[in-house]
C-alpha cells in the first residue's frame, strides 16, 4: 500500500513538472507572438515577413529569458547580455524589413522589447 501511494505521488510530481513546463513554454509563444503582432500593427508587415519575425522574436523571447534566469544574481553582466541579445534581434530584424519598416522600427523599438 505504501508503495503504491509513493508510485501514485511519483505520477502527479511527474505530470506537474510536465504542465510546467508546458505552461513555459506556451508563455514564451504567447509572448513572441504578442511582440510579433504588435510589429505587425505598427510596420505594416506581410504574411511572409510575419512568419520570420514570429521565428526570431520566439529566439529573443527564449534568450531573454534564459538571460534573466542565468544572470539573476548579477545586474551588470545580465544588462550587458540583454544589449547583445536585443542587438542581435535587430541585424537578424532588419534583414526581414524594408527600409521604411526599419526605419519605424528604430524609432519604436522600445515597444518590441521585453519589459524589464
Amino acid at each position: 500500500m505504501k508503495t503504491k501511494l509513493q508510485l501514485l505521488f511519483i505520477a502527479c510530481l511527474m505530470a506537474f513538472s510536465l504542465n510546467v513546463m508546458a505552461q513555459a513554454e506556451q508563455s514564451v509563444e504567447v509572448l513572441a507572438k504578442s511582440i510579433t503582432d504588435k510589429m505587425t500593427k505598427a510596420l505594416s508587415l506581410t504574411q511572409d515577413q510575419i512568419d520570420k519575425l514570429q521565428t526570431i522574436n520566439t529566439n529573443y523571447v527564449k534568450k531573454t529569458l534564459d538571460l534573466k534566469k542565468q544572470f539573476a544574481s548579477n545586474k551588470t553582466e545580465l544588462e550587458k547580455q540583454l544589449k547583445e541579445n536585443n542587438a542581435d534581434r535587430e541585424v537578424k530584424a532588419r534583414k526581414v524589413f524594408t527600409e521604411k519598416q526599419y526605419s519605424t522600427f528604430l524609432q519604436r523599438k522600445a515597444e518590441f522589447e521585453i519589459k524589464r
